[in-house]
């Protein structure tokens, strides 16, 4: 089928798929047989078909001397793209159905985060006091802010860090669905990116009386900014809400055969046996989170997963289900995320379930 051009059509006439130019258009407008000899508009030879069948319409145009010289060839091949226009037309569904899942995804979570941001102001002063009297907006706000300084200052920390998780959404869409948006990989310092992170969650942690405990480091790896942030963005969202509270979450970078480990361990909801090896799988949620009303959309650590990987890193789980605590009934224990950055731009194979030395 060498320099075949197609054209696939389904049964309402939508374009499927096709490698027919625009400026090449005109060779098929009128086009009524399966194979007819044709020429351009430069007197160059082609050879043209048009096959209809329950499925279909394959539109076809060839400079290939086989399909010139030879009818049988031409139709060889056009009914060979006729059996397959199944194929391409559920392949164009699937992937159709793909981007439209992560570009509701998206546009779900940013409305969502948009939500909170503007409850957020309006906790502070109401939506009704702000209508009734637009003259003096600025200076109602302002009088708020003098008498509860404290509430507007976590609010503000709150928007803050709602408006960083909608440049999240845009990131990971971007890094994970575009095709075309290349990996910025450089050397950064481990520690300084973690924390860039972190510190959108200190109030959070503070709220339940969590001690955040970091380990000093100048260890360097070589990954995307803008992904890795991400990453620590998930996995550390992921502790504020599955934390113990009045414990510590402890956070430690350290040098493991040309990667850089990070680890962050805590004393968080129960992950049973049977459910460590589903905890990176999109969708998932612990029977424990659950139970207790916790449970998010199991989307958080799949995309971290990924975005390592992309990365030619790895995430791993592991846990003490030995060692279990309650608090109010539900049961904690010890838990552990490993993440692996390769330490510098090499063709290195990131650890599968690696253990550290």
């Amino acid at each position: 089928m060498n320099n075949m051009k197609i054209k696939i059509l389904d049964n309402n006439k939508n374009i499927i798929f096709s490698t027919i130019e625009e400026k090449d258009a005109y060779l098929i407008e009128n086009i009524n047989t399966k194979s007819k000899s044709i020429l351009d508009k430069n007197g160059n030879k082609f050879r043209a078909g048009v096959l209809k069948n329950n499925q279909g319409i394959v539109y076809a145009i060839s400079q290939s001397n086989d399909h010139i010289k030879s009818s049988k060839t031409f139709l060889s091949d056009i009914n060979a793209i006729g059996l397959a226009i199944n194929f391409f037309i559920n392949s164009k569904n699937e992937i159709e159905n793909n981007l439209n899942t992560n570009t509701k995804r998206l546009l779900h979570n940013i409305s969502s985060i948009n939500g909170h941001n503007i409850q957020e102001i309006y906790s502070l002063v109401s939506q009704d006091i702000l209508a009734q009297r637009m003259e003096t907006q600025v200076e109602i706000f302002e009088s708020y802010i003098k008498k509860n300084s404290r509430e507007c200052a976590l609010s503000f920390l709150r928007i803050a860090k709602n408006n960083f998780s909608i440049k999240n959404e845009f990131s990971v869409f971007n890094k994970l669905f575009d095709k075309n948006n290349k990996l910025q990989e450089k050397n950064h310092n481990v520690h300084r990116v973690m924390m860039n992170s972190l510190y959108h969650f200190f109030s959070d942690f503070s709220e339940k009386s969590v001690k955040v405990l970091v380990y000093p480091s100048h260890l360097t790896a070589c990954f995307d900014y803008e992904c890795i942030h991400v990453v620590f963005f998930y996995l550390i969202e992921n502790a504020v809400k599955y934390v113990l509270p009045r414990s510590t979450v402890t956070i430690e970078i350290k040098d493991d055969n040309h990667f850089s480990l990070i680890s962050f361990k805590m004393t968080s909801l129960q992950i049973k046996e049977n459910e460590v090896s589903k905890i990176f799988e999109e969708g998932f949620s612990g029977e424990i989170p659950n139970k207790i009303g916790s449970a998010g959309k199991g989307i958080g650590l799949s995309l971290a997963k990924k975005i390592v990987s992309l990365n030619g890193g790895d995430i791993i789980f592991r846990t003490n289900s030995e060692d279990i605590n309650y608090n109010d009934n539900v049961p904690y224990q010890e838990n552990e995320f490993l993440i692996y950055l390769k330490e510098r731009q090499n063709n290195i194979i990131a650890p599968n379930h690696h253990q550290p030395s």
